[in-house]
């Protein structure tokens, strides 16, 4: 028997970038061997590094901040894709940026405030909306990585950080 289920929207757990995850799950008699897989990077994927024998993963220091994709595989082929929240425990206040890459196709805002700069120790949830004729592509970090293909991507992040909104015609 084989079934996968998508979850995503309902289950979303937190997990600590840096630590060990351990799935929050009662296995059923018989599951065989399972495998965790995480998408650290948030590329869409989840690699055979990114997974791991049995419900915990090692969590890496740089993963992605944010939700990302998780698979539960059991022996059986029986996949319950569920979503992971990758956060940091953060303790001082950093500085959290928003640009667009071109203004002329879209904008940036932080939820609550008129800013586009804050320096707090919550959480930062930013929104590109794209002009009309343009699409939202992703958000990269300053490093030019992407960390989110969604238009709203929320910062959980401990580190000082510049996002950029990306769009296309």
């Amino acid at each position: 028997r084989y079934m996968a289920n998508d979850v995503r929207e309902d289950i979303c757990p937190v997990a600590y970038r840096g630590e060990t995850f351990k799935m929050p799950v009662t296995l059923p008699e018989g599951a065989g061997e399972v495998t965790l897989g995480i998408d650290a990077d948030n590329d869409g994927m989840i690699t055979a590094a990114e997974t791991t024998d049995g419900t915990e993963a090692a969590i890496p220091a740089n993963a992605t901040s944010g939700k990302v994709m998780a698979r539960l595989t059991l022996g059986d082929g029986t996949q319950i894709i569920f979503g992971l929240m990758l956060r940091d425990h953060v303790t001082e206040a950093r500085t959290v940026s928003v640009k667009s890459a071109d203004e002329a196709q879209g904008s940036v805002a932080i939820e609550g405030t008129k800013e586009t700069s804050v320096t707090t120790t919550d959480d930062v949830t930013m929104r590109a909306t794209p002009k009309a004729g343009y699409d939202f592509v992703r958000w990269t970090n300053a490093a030019g990585e992407a960390v989110s293909t969604e238009a709203t991507y929320t910062y959980m992040g401990a580190a000082a950080e510049t996002f950029t909104a990306r769009f296309k015609l």
